[in-house]
């Protein structure tokens, strides 16, 4: 089986230090009071591994500037990156770039018909890459520690720190006529409508919600488990006992994979792991890589 993995930091302990160093967030709080020095953020490099399960060996990787989220649409692949606020799009052919003035930590990409959906943590956004469509944190006025928030018309130059989003959004899909992302700062799965409304709460700090036959899956990430619901969302099962759960994925054969990686409040030395959650057979990453998205990939 073939899995692609997008590797987001390559120096996480480093760029972990920097934001460490400016504060500890509020109580109960996950995320950073401000943002990592230019230097730090150009040093972190960024790669896309592909990756034969099977023998647990790296086949292929390509360098990409902090890949974060991507879709395989066709023969191409749309990688966000996460700090370039920006989208490369693979082809046989070559790469090209799309932006969008709401990119801002671009984290989720899902393919959505004719569209290509990815999640904005950064700007509190999900955008339509393909009809630039967007919904943009309709009815927030304050951020996670209850400041007023700050918008802007464009988002691409801008450095936010965690903790002064709204609703950091990690990922999107459209499920039942509904746009629904996960939100870090709310610990649900939000139904985006006129504003965002909870539709599954009682997360710790979500992520990679995707489709899963009739349901979904979704990354309780700070609990180390992943949940599969169903199509009422509803949790049906829960798998794992790790450390973050960043992200996961269902292999045609009904396994699934998990990228273990440190905490983001409390982060151990301990490498980042690909992680099958029915043997535990696990394939660690090297020395302060962070893994962000893991897919399995189309024959």
């Amino acid at each position: 089986m073939t899995l692609l993995v997008s590797i987001v930091l390559e120096d996480f302990r480093t760029l972990w230090l920097s934001i460490a160093r400016q504060g500890r967030p509020p109580e109960g709080r996950i995320g950073s009071r401000g943002v990592p020095p230019e230097h730090i953020v150009a040093s972190q490099g960024g790669r896309l591994l592909t990756i034969c399960w099977d023998t647990q060996t790296v086949t292929k990787e390509v360098s990409l500037p902090t890949p974060a989220g991507f879709a395989q649409v066709g023969d191409a692949l749309w990688v966000a990156s996460a700090w370039t606020n920006a989208v490369t799009v693979l082809t046989p052919e070559g790469r090209h770039t799309v932006t969008h003035p709401l990119l801002n930590d671009a984290h989720g990409l899902e393919p959505d018909g004719d569209g290509i959906l990815v999640a904005c943590a950064g700007s509190d956004a999900v955008v339509d890459l393909i009809s630039g469509q967007a919904w943009h944190a309709e009815g927030e006025t304050v951020d996670v520690t209850g400041q007023p928030l700050v918008l802007h018309s464009d988002y691409r130059s801008h450095r936010i720190p965690t903790l002064h989003r709204a609703l950091h959004l990690s990922s999107v899909v459209r499920h039942q006529g509904r746009l629904l992302a996960t939100s870090l700062h709310r610990g649900a799965i939000l139904s985006l409508e006129a504003r965002a409304v909870p539709v599954l709460s009682d997360l710790l700090a979500p992520h990679g919600l995707r489709h899963d036959g009739d349901g979904l899956l979704v990354c309780d990430s700070r609990r180390g488990q992943v949940l599969e619901l169903d199509a009422d969302l509803a949790i049906t099962a829960r798998h794992g006992d790790l450390r973050w759960v960043q992200d996961a994925a269902r292999l045609p054969d009904g396994r699934i994979v998990a990228l273990d990686v440190p905490d983001l409040g409390r982060p151990d030395r301990a490498p980042s792991r690909i992680v099958e959650l029915t043997t535990g057979a696990s394939l660690s990453l090297p020395d302060g890589w962070r893994p962000h998205t893991l897919r399995a990939a189309h024959a």
